[in-house]
Formats: structure tokens, C-alpha cells, sequence
């Protein structure tokens, strides 16, 4: 997964979690992100009713 664009500018990225309070999800975040800012917008014990994954590639030559 590209961090910078081709010029070295660091990507915009967000990420969007059902299990945010889960160990593994922070450390990708850690892992694939510049200073992670979380956003809970229930708190640690909500359950989510459904889980949607989505994944949206953006090719950089689009960006150029």
C-alpha cells in the first residue's frame, strides 16, 4: 500500500473499524499510518448490528 505520493508527499488515509478497540486493528494502524488520530463514535461496549467491508484502491496516476 503506497505512504507517499511520487513527488514524497505523505497519502491522506482513513480507516474505518467495527473492532476499534481491538489489539490487531491499532497495531495495523500503527503499522501502515503517520500518527493514527482514533475516532470512537460509541464507545468500547457497543457491538455493531452489521459489518461492512469496503475497500476503494485509487490509482496515483489518477492523482497526477
Amino acid at each position: 500500500m503506497p505512504s507517499v505520493t511520487l513527488d514524497g508527499k505523505r497519502l491522506q488515509m482513513v480507516v474505518c473499524s467495527a473492532t476499534l478497540h481491538n489489539f490487531e486493528v491499532k497495531k495495523l494502524a500503527d503499522s501502515i499510518m503517520h500518527f493514527p488520530t482514533w475516532v470512537d463514535l460509541k464507545g468500547q461496549d457497543a457491538v455493531p448490528e452489521t459489518v461492512h467491508h469496503v475497500v476503494r484502491l485509487i490509482l496515483l496516476s489518477h492523482l497526477i
